[in-house]
């Protein structure tokens, strides 16, 4: 097994380079790159562009966010052992209500299971202390088409999903179309439009969930571990266990001061 760490930021508090370097020197991972972008699609994009090059043999990518805390060696042994495509810590967002951002299970059945050890399967997770498979990501890619970056190779990008209703549009429409007297050129032409058109009425979904998705269209499905809880920094770590309490404690955005590093490196451990 062979781990690379991909850190996307540029602003490290203490108590992430106290718990990073505990993990770095624990002899499960063989390398880390961090790459300083303010764009988290762009920038984990070049993360594992500079992976592939730098270290071709790697069979793991763990994803850390700059502002996350509480991780550490015990975590990373818990996502190893799961031995699932993606499988992530759980953690909340850093601006109150603290909800935690895994998708589709969001309510009162994770609440039940907070208490233990569980893996979850989710639709999708955020990125900021989750380890994925080689397989996933040679399985995923895709190279940009047009423009400055043409050629490049892309994993992470924001996108929306189809509205609720569009895979029923699309079986009426199949249905109109055998009966047709229209030809074929032109159903195809109106089946491009419903296409390009189906996230109306959607909202955004950001490059993580986008990423989820399009795993699984590869059979690669998503993964909570309901026994590594990550703490997500403002003023102090949010976990789930005290989200409630801090959402009274911090009802404005805040964060964490820390220290800036501007860097994208390649670190051999």
């Amino acid at each position: 097994m062979n781990i690379v760490i991909n850190i996307v930021g540029y602003k490290f508090c203490k108590t992430f380079i106290q718990k990073f370097v505990e993990l770095a020197s624990s002899g499960l991972i063989d390398s880390f790159q961090i790459v300083d972008s303010a764009l988290l699609p762009i920038g984990r994009n070049m993360g594992i562009n500079a992976t592939y090059k730098e270290v071709p043999d790697f069979t793991h990518i763990l994803f850390i966010d700059d502002d996350m805390t509480n991780f550490g060696i015990g975590g990373l042994q818990k996502l190893i052992e799961a031995d699932k495509p993606i499988v992530s810590g759980i953690f909340t967002s850093r601006r109150p209500p603290f909800t935690i951002t895994s998708f589709d299970k969001e309510g009162d059945d994770l609440q039940k299971l907070l208490s233990s050890d569980h893996l979850i399967k989710v639709r999708g997770t955020g990125m900021a202390f989750t380890l994925v498979q080689r397989q996933v990501l040679d399985d995923t890619k895709e190279m940009v088409l047009g423009g400055k970056s043409e050629g490049l190779p892309l994993w992470f990008t924001c996108d929306r999903f189809a509205r609720a209703t569009f895979y029923d549009e699309v079986d009426h429409f199949l249905a109109e179309a055998k009966v047709s007297d229209k030809s074929t050129d032109q159903l195809l032409r109106e089946a491009i439009v419903m296409g390009q058109t189906s996230h109306i009425g959607t909202t955004f979904v950001g490059e993580d969930i986008a990423f989820c998705e399009r795993a699984k269209m590869f059979g690669h499905h998503t993964y909570i571990h309901t026994g590594v809880k990550i703490g997500h920094l403002i003023e102090e770590p949010v976990t789930v266990d005290n989200r409630e309490f801090l959402c009274q404690a911090f009802p404005l955005k805040s964060q964490c001061q820390g220290y800036l590093v501007s860097c994208y490196w390649v670190f051999y451990l």
